[in-house]
């Protein structure tokens, strides 16, 4: 035992212990209030503090993350006949501390992209749901009236816009591809093959690979058809592509959902002349952590449509179809709701992300004692004892250690103390995985001694 990691450090400053290899991320403390604790006692954030108070809309109202991407109510409570809107550029977190009920409609949908036709210009992406990417402009948009390529859609794996054959007066066999369709957990469908009986190449995007599931990416916009070089009231606009769907959280004790929730893609645009539709948006991701979920309603994390080709003759093609997004329940799952795709069930866990990055409080009951955190990889060796506990962050390779700094005289009446913790995620230089990490607090006396070893929490990190 007397060469493993942690007896060594028994004898190390606080500095030695801070300053150690292997820094996977960044651990912001500051100071609050606490309650009775014996040594370290390491409390996970699940369900957030209810700083925002009770939320129970009687009308539709939409949430925009780029003003708060993180919202803790005491209790929410969604009546039927009442929507909320989740829009913005980050990914919608939300903590309830008490009873959680969804009978009417959470919605974080991709846009609907527009569509074009002969003698008009290309047409705008749809808008992106929660944190989700944007879809790409149709060709010869307004903005570029004699470029005929339509644009990528945004977001990481986004389709790509269909091809413009150029310059060819009059023709109306010229291929002008159609847009791919974002991708998320699935691959979104490249765009397709050009109508008509005429052999002509297919020009069109190609879909968004398949990769780890967070926000959908956008479609690619359709190719528009440049027939004039100096006119381009003349010349025929792409489809835009579809948004991708939002990426929501919900954190709560117990959740019942009769209603719906929907983090779907938004369709392509429609070509309706000689030129490309729009991808789809993929579908989103829906991340419901919770100890008991009732689900009598319905989930949707699903691709939007392509934009299909009208126009009969060869040359135009239809877009790519989104690629499907992803629903986790992270705790247990009943009821004859509907979830598509289907849901997959984890074990309880603690979930952080770019927007909710605060994962635990750690307590002590000395007054001058001072926090550390441990951070580990899993999976690791079997924990092991120590004359504090039982040890299971202990890696050479990957752990990390920071006090949570304290300020002098504060603390409670009895002399109880709470550092708060906060876990940047971006920051933390792993792949974009989800990575499953493992957290043990420690306190340390004036000596820089180990007092106490917290147990071990679970935190899965979605990058």
């Amino acid at each position: 035992m007397s060469d493993t990691p942690l007896l060594k450090t028994l004898d190390h400053t606080m500095h030695d212990l801070a300053t150690r290899k292997g820094f996977l991320g960044v651990l912001i403390a500051t100071v609050l209030a606490g309650g009775v604790s014996a040594q370290a006692i390491l409390v996970a954030d699940a369900f957030g503090n209810g700083v925002d108070g009770m939320f129970s809309p009687t009308f539709d109202v939409t949430i925009n993350t780029d003003t708060k991407a993180r919202l803790q109510f005491t209790s929410l409570s969604i009546p039927a006949g009442v929507t909320v809107f989740a829009t913005g550029k980050k990914p919608l977190y939300i903590k309830v501390l008490g009873p959680c009920s969804i009978a009417g409609k959470i919605v974080s949908n991709g846009g609907i992209a527009i569509g074009s036709s002969n003698n008009r210009p290309g047409g705008s992406g749809g808008a992106g749901g929660a944190g989700a990417g944007v879809g790409g402009t149709g060709g010869a948009s307004m903005a570029a009236r004699f470029n005929g390529t339509g644009s990528d859609g945004s977001g990481a794996r986004p389709g790509i816009g269909g091809k413009s054959s150029g310059l060819i007066p009059g023709h109306f066999t010229d291929p002008n591809g159609g847009g791919g369709g974002g991708g998320n957990a699935t691959a979104g469908a490249r765009g397709g093959s050009p109508n008509g009986s005429n052999k002509v190449p297919n020009v069109s995007g190609l879909g968004g690979k398949a990769g780890i599931c967070r926000a959908g990416a956008g479609g690619g916009g359709g190719a528009g058809d440049i027939d004039n070089a100096t006119n381009p009231s003349l010349n025929d606009g792409g489809g835009g592509g579809g948004g991708g769907g939002g990426w929501l959280t919900i954190a709560a004790p117990s959740m019942t959902i009769s209603g719906s929730i929907t983090c779907d893609g938004g369709a392509g645009g429609v070509s309706a002349g000689n030129v490309g539709g729009g991808g789809g948006g993929a579908g989103g991701c829906i991340d419901l952590v919770c100890q008991s979920t009732t689900l009598t309603g319905s989930l949707s994390a699903v691709g939007g449509a392509a934009g299909a080709a009208t126009q009969s003759n060869a040359g135009c093609s239809p877009g790519g179809e989104g690629g499907v997004g992803c629903i986790n329940v992270y705790g247990a799952i009943t009821g004859s709701g509907i979830s598509t795709p289907t849901a997959k069930t984890h074990a309880s866990i603690l979930v952080v992300n770019a927007s909710c990055p605060l994962p635990v409080y750690v307590r002590t009951t000395t007054p001058t004692d001072k926090f550390m955190t441990g951070i580990g990889i899993t999976p690791l060796t079997p924990p092991w004892s120590s004359p504090w506990g039982l040890v299971c962050t202990v890696d050479d390779l990957f752990m990390i250690t920071l006090f949570a700094h304290t300020i002098p005289g504060f603390k409670n009446s009895n002399g109880t103390r709470s550092g708060m913790l906060e876990l940047s995620v971006p920051s933390v230089s792993l792949p974009s995985v989800d990575a499953e990490i493992l957290m043990q607090s420690l306190t340390v006396n004036t000596s820089n001694k180990i007092t106490g070893i917290s147990s071990c929490l679970k935190v899965l990190m979605k990058l």
